[in-house]
């Protein structure tokens, strides 16, 4: 028994959300900072930390790079300071696509923000203002079923089957 964690890293809205080992969304937000540069992300990071510590989940999913974004080198450089310092508090942690996450809530490996959010309330029953914050949501059910022997269907089998590997172990990474 236990937490899952996802995380939508961003300098602008880091989106989170923490469900339970039976999928029940149990916090959730986002993490929004007025600093600016490195003091922005040692912000972030720590609020990160923060919620890894209160929340000791077994699993931690971040989203990976969105590489069209013009924010791409500060984004990379937020989260490798959050691998970092997750890896140095002990953390067990995947990072998925953005393509994966779309697909496990969608069954398409695309779509824009409001068709995410939309499937994530037809499936889930939960309705986010924020796109960041639902994403981070999705990253916990990701999480959630690559941990757990839970029902899934074709499109989610098939994340998890890229997310595992060719041999279909779980590989999350942890030191």
């Amino acid at each position: 028994m236990g937490n899952y964690i996802g995380f939508d890293l961003s300098l602008s809205s880091t989106g989170f959300a923490v469900v339970t080992d039976k999928g029940v969304l149990l916090d959730s937000g986002v993490i929004k900072s007025k600093q600016k540069g490195v003091k922005r992300l040692l912000e972030i990071t720590e609020k990160v930390i923060s919620l890894f510590v209160r929340y000791e989940p077994i699993l931690i999913c971040i989203e990976g790079y969105g590489f069209a974004s013009n924010t791409v080198a500060w984004s990379a450089e937020l989260g490798g300071h959050v691998k970092c310092e997750l890896e140095k508090a002990g953390a067990t942690y995947l990072i998925v696509g953005p393509n994966q996450l779309k697909k496990f809530v969608t069954g398409k490996g695309a779509g824009k923000k409001n068709i995410v959010m939309m499937h994530a309330f037809k499936k889930y029953g939960i309705e986010f203002d924020d796109d960041n914050e639902c994403d981070a949501f999705i990253l916990a059910m990701i999480a959630q079923a690559y941990v757990e022997d839970i029902e899934l269907n074709k499109a989610q089998q098939e994340v998890m089957k890229k997310l595992r590997g060719e041999n279909g172990k779980r590989k999350a990474t942890r030191s």
